[in-house]
């Protein structure tokens, strides 16, 4: 079965041209002193778009795939609710879920926030699955028993700044070798194989991507397992065995 729609690295050009078009957009006009035209994350929309597309092509139902409204958001564990920026529901129950998000600039101030962010993300959502608040109850065994997927997209500025290698220190303990000297785009990937082998996401992308400016708008991954690609082949593998 076909997993990715075959112009699926076209749509991801796309997703990465309306980011920065949009991103770009919004600081020009904050700068010119009046308020942003483009609402938060609407940024993101293309991948919002890729995620319809790749999950139809699994054969998921229109109905069943949800990127706007009240039905993006979930119940939680630690805390009450959280909105996604895109889920799939079928008969009763969570199939997948996807979040992406994005950095420029602010290095320093903003990536130990992310990760502290998609670490409590990841551990909420495998408590609130196994409290039961995704869905029908398998303990009869007539529902489907096999949990949600659940994916994470991070968009990276790719520029001198954030491939420049770093020292980090404290001075109580040492810090993890694979920290050593790793700059803040290795720092993400560590984070997303982590995630991986920790179980707390089922698949990871990395993105990097520079701030365009006369050419096209451009984007890499760092590894393999950590491209855009293999996280919407595994969403897509995980949907299309639900809905057979």
């Amino acid at each position: 079965m076909k997993l990715l729609p075959d112009d699926f690295d076209e749509q991801v050009q796309i997703a990465i041209d309306h980011f920065w078009n949009t991103k770009l957009k919004k600081a020009s006009t904050a700068q010119a002193g009046t308020r942003g035209s483009v609402l938060s994350g609407k940024h993101m929309s293309g991948f919002t778009n890729l995620f319809i597309a790749v999950a139809k092509l699994a054969g998921a139902s229109t109905d069943s795939i949800v990127t706007t409204g009240p039905f993006l958001t979930l119940p939680g564990y630690f805390r009450a609710t959280k909105n996604w920026d895109g889920i799939i529901l079928h008969e009763g129950k969570l199939v997948a879920a996807m979040e992406f998000k994005s950095q420029v600039g602010s290095f320093g101030n903003n990536q130990n926030n992310r990760i502290e962010e998609v670490v409590g993300l990841g551990h909420d959502f495998w408590t609130t699955e196994r409290h039961g608040l995704f869905g029908a109850d398998t303990s009869s065994g007539t529902s489907d028993p096999r949990p949600p997927f659940l994916g994470y997209m991070m968009l990276l500025e790719d520029r001198a700044e954030s491939r420049k290698e770093m020292n980090p220190k404290t001075k109580t303990f040492s810090i993890d070798k694979e920290f050593s000297a790793a700059s803040y785009a290795d720092r993400y990937l560590i984070t997303a194989n982590r995630l991986i082998s920790e179980r707390l996401f089922d698949s990871v992308a990395i993105m990097l991507s520079p701030r365009p400016t006369i050419k096209a708008a451009s984007y890499s991954s760092l590894s393999e397992p950590t491209n855009i690609r293999s996280l919407f082949q595994a969403f897509a593998a995980h949907v299309a065995s639900v809905m057979e």
